[in-house]
């Protein structure tokens, strides 16, 4: 059995997936967000990123 992915990722999904994650940046970097609440917007917008970047 051979899983064949295909991308499914266009222009407009991958500017707001860098949007969100630069806001949630922005959130932890202004402190508006702390503690484990900042781990995991950290978290969120790495993930965004790649997905953004990797667009798989």
């Amino acid at each position: 059995m051979e899983l064949d992915w295909v991308k499914n990722l266009g222009t407009a999904d991958r500017i707001m997936r860098i949007i969100i994650g630069a806001t949630l940046l922005v959130l932890v970097i202004t402190n508006n967000v702390s503690g484990w609440w900042a781990t995991g917007a950290v978290i969120l917008a790495i993930i965004q990123f790649f997905e953004a970047f990797f667009g798989y």
